[in-house]
């Protein structure tokens, strides 16, 4: 079942879940908010990376929160990482299998 919410049924969509990426750094998640709130889940299974973002602020705020992390995520092998990245903004969480 996994398999197939992960594998793109239309353009960059599985069940449930965009896309994206390539390589290693190819992931599927979701995200979505409204105004003053906003969240995104992304999951990097060749990594081994969960990237988690929550925000109080409109999207795409969590959108860019986890952007910031993934253009400067370590690709060898990291640890269990929480980090605040603005104050007030919003609270990402990384985890590694």
């Amino acid at each position: 079942m996994l398999a197939q919410a992960t594998t793109s049924q239309s353009q960059q969509y599985g069940y449930g879940f965009a896309i994206q990426g390539t390589g290693a750094l190819k992931n599927f998640g979701h995200s979505g908010g409204a105004p003053g709130m906003s969240g995104d889940l992304r999951v990097f299974s060749e990594l081994g990376y969960v990237v988690i973002a929550l925000s109080n602020f409109d999207p795409p705020a969590a959108n860019r929160m986890i952007d910031f992390f993934v253009s400067r995520m370590p690709i060898g092998t990291p640890k269990s990482v929480s980090l605040w990245l603005l104050p007030y903004v919003g609270f990402g969480s990384v985890w590694r299998n």
